[in-house]
């Protein structure tokens, strides 16, 4: 009688050992926005006597910042300008 209440289309019996059905992984864009910068070519530019903040609660005062085609391309003390040409 109990063979009779059993529904059609079941599987069996699920084992305690068996795991679990996983769900189809979902795939998001992680970037929706994605940066259109482009850096401008132009000639090294060298500040000094700055003070930097390294956004990690650190600071660097008197220091020097180099720029170059867009970039921060260097900071420190004593640092040179070079063009690449």
């Amino acid at each position: 009688m109990l063979a009779g209440c059993a529904g059609a289309g079941e599987a069996g019996p699920k084992t305690a050992g068996a795991a679990p059905e996983k769900p189809a992984p979902v795939s998001f864009n992680r970037d929706p926005y994605p940066s259109t910068y482009k850096p401008y070519p132009g000639q090294p530019t060298l500040v000094r006597g700055v003070h930097v903040y390294d956004g990690k609660g650190g600071d660097l005062a008197r220091a020097d910042v180099l720029f170059a085609d867009g970039k921060i391309v260097g900071v420190g003390d004593s640092l040179q300008a070079r063009t690449p040409w």
